[in-house]
């Protein structure tokens, strides 16, 4: 995993505007994981105060595209109750479709309302959800600290365990574990298959983040559960379980790990999340709530094997720009090991290695977002291609910041147009080397394609018709990211026919006459 070589650019891709009617005080988002031959991913945005659900589609390989409005969930057709938390399944590849949990919480008790979603394809009307689970779940104090986590697919059944955080005080505090099926909605049972109760889980506080690593070999995965504890934040804990929820269990299962303070450096944990490498990441808003003395931890976690409280593999702290607070705790890990944390006022990014360490003690951030695109961040999600999308809830540009990977989109091409061989005009540049180029006219149309050489130099040919023409160029990489258009070149293409010569008509007996001067003889 190379972080370096996927930091986000410093200036927003896209901002996604808030106080319109597709946004107004977004408080959770989440990408959807990747789709099937198209570089689109879903965008699904949580707005508690006007009662829905936005779905926007981004392309994060392209660096002219913008975000597009698929469709509003809405509280009449989709049943939205006061969105609370949005979670994207992984990608089934049987129905090129991605289920999106949502948690609501106006009336309680709660809600998860799924639906199915296409993210290629725009909606007419609001989608009816596929799966309307009713919860015991209440109104508690931790009502704006519910969280929702899937685990990855099980690609032969289709289904996926989906956990929710109960966050209410006293012992009623639990984590309800269901298997969700979304390619067969009426195999999905609306009981939960395991619940983790607050005695034998050990839930020593509000579970406010849940978060599931990637499946192990026999096809169970890890759940962590941050337990966050701010008037006793030394009791605070992070406890870790076994989870199959193809197996109803009539039992509250213990965890097999539990993370404290006085080894495990747990101090009123906050968030939590796995890398696809399985590296757990623990955000830590620290006694105070304010981010004077937060953290963020590190551990290489065994699956499912027991063990005591796990010394940190390496700890972030205000060395390295945290300032975590019990609101900014958002974290999230990029497919190849980039950490984002939101912070009071920015968001860092570190190189996370794949042994869960850092490359120095404290680790530094690789970059850092702020300034007037990023002011007050909350939530952010990572797509499967390395866009970073931030809720920004206060300064100059509030509502939804999305950043693109500087390194993963190729360099905008450089043109130049030879006209001087006509009819064949010659269009060469420089951009990243080996990529694919394609030359268009004004009109979009493609007029000749090549391949940059080890230096990054192209050089293609091809012939047209007399006439005024602006060109443009735009590099593509191995996975199909696109660069921005160059600059466009407009020439002027006016070729000078060649003469045609003629040969005058041979008069019969003229050429006659020639030939007997010369051969002394001529025959009729």
């Amino acid at each position: 995993m190379d972080c370096s070589n996927t930091q986000p650019a410093s200036a927003p891709a896209a901002i996604i505007k808030g106080n319109n009617s597709a946004l107004n005080n977004p408080n959770s988002i989440s990408f959807s994981p990747a789709t099937s031959g198209n570089n689109r991913r879903c965008l699904a945005i949580a707005n508690f105060l006007n009662n829905t659900v936005a779905i926007y589609s981004v392309d994060c390989t392209n660096a002219q595209s913008t975000p597009q409005l698929i469709t509003v969930l809405d509280a009449t057709t989709s049943m939205i109750n006061g969105p609370q938390v949005v979670v994207f399944a992984p990608f089934d590849p049987v129905t090129n479709t991605s289920c999106l949990a949502v948690f609501n919480l106006r009336d309680t008790p709660g809600t998860i309302t799924i639906y199915s979603i296409d993210c290629t394809t725009s909606l007419a009307s609001p989608p009816a959800p596929i799966i309307n689970i009713p919860t015991s779940i209440m109104e508690g104090v931790a009502s704006n600290f519910r969280s929702l986590a899937f685990s990855q697919l099980n690609t032969i059944t289709g289904s996926a365990c989906l956990a929710v955080s109960n966050a209410t005080d006293g012992a009623n505090t639990s984590v309800f574990i269901y298997s969700i099926n979304c390619r067969n909605p009426q195999a999905t049972s609306l009981t939960p298959t395991t619940v983790i109760d607050a005695e034998t889980g050990q839930l020593t506080g509000l579970p406010v983040s849940l978060a599931f690593s990637p499946l192990t070999a026999n096809g169970t995965s890890c759940l962590a559960v941050a337990n966050s504890n701010s008037l006793e934040p030394n009791n605070s804990t992070v406890t870790i379980y076994t989870i199959d929820c193809s197996t109803p269990s009539s039992a509250s299962p213990a965890p097999f790990v539990v993370l404290d303070n006085a080894i495990s450096g747990i101090n009123n944990a906050v968030s939590v999340a796995f890398s696809t490498s399985g590296c757990l990441a623990v955000a830590n808003a620290g006694a105070s709530g304010t981010g004077s003395d937060s953290t963020v931890t590190l551990y290489a976690l065994e699956c499912g094997q027991p063990s005591g409280p796990l010394a940190p593999s390496a700890t972030l702290n205000s060395t390295s720009g945290i300032n975590v607070t019990a609101f900014q705790r958002g974290i999230d890990f990029s497919p190849n090991g980039c950490l984002a944390v939101s912070n009071l006022n920015n968001v860092t990014i570190y190189k996370i290695n794949s042994d869960c360490t850092t490359q120095t003690n404290p680790a530094l951030p690789v970059v850092t977002l702020d300034g007037s695109s990023i002011t007050n961040p909350a939530n952010l999600s990572y797509s499967v291609d390395n866009c970073l999308a931030v809720i920004n809830t206060n300064g100059q540009q509030p509502g939804v910041v999305i950043f693109r990977s500087t390194q993963q989109i190729p360099i905008t091409p450089t043109l130049a147009v030879d006209t001087s061989n006509c009819p064949t005009i010659t269009f060469s540049g420089t951009t990243d080397p080996n990529v694919s180029v394609t030359i268009f006219s004004a009109n979009s149309s493609p007029i000749a394609s090549t391949q940059s050489d080890s230096n990054g130099n192209f050089s293609v040919s091809s012939q047209l018709a007399n006439g005024t023409y602006s060109f443009t160029a735009q590099a593509s990489n191995a996975t199909n990211c696109m660069s921005a258009l160059s600059s466009e070149v407009t020439v002027q293409i006016n070729c000078q026919p060649t003469p045609t010569v003629t040969p005058l008509p041979i008069n019969k007996k003229f050429s006659c006459l020639a030939r007997a001067i010369l051969n002394k003889y001529c025959r009729n």
